[in-house]
C-alpha cells in the first residue's frame, strides 16, 4: 500500500466518524472552537488525495454526500464542492 492510500483511508476513517472527531478534538489542545475549521481541511485533503491518486472524486462527493460530518461544512462548502465535480 502506498503513502497515499494510507493517508486516504485515515481521512476516510476519520470523516466517517463525526463522534470520534469530536473526541478527538475535545481531548487535544485544540479549542472546540477550530472544529468547524478542521473539517472543511480534511476533506479537501482527501479530495486532492484521490485526484493525485487518479481517482474519481466524484465518487468520494457521493460517499461524503452520505457521511453525518458533512453537516458541520459551511453552508456553501459541499454544494461548491459537488458543483465542481459535475
Amino acid at each position: 500500500m502506498t503513502i497515499l492510500k494510507s493517508i486516504m483511508l485515515i481521512l476516510e476513517n476519520i470523516i466517517r466518524n463525526k463522534h470520534d472527531v469530536l473526541d478527538w478534538v475535545t481531548k487535544s489542545s485544540m479549542p472546540n472552537s477550530d472544529y468547524g475549521n478542521l473539517i472543511p481541511k480534511l476533506v479537501i485533503t482527501l479530495l486532492l488525495a484521490h485526484m493525485n491518486d487518479g481517482r474519481n472524486h466524484s465518487q468520494v462527493m457521493e460517499q461524503l454526500s452520505k457521511n453525518i460530518i458533512v453537516q458541520d461544512l459551511p453552508v456553501n462548502f459541499f454544494e461548491r464542492l459537488q458543483q465542481a465535480t459535475i
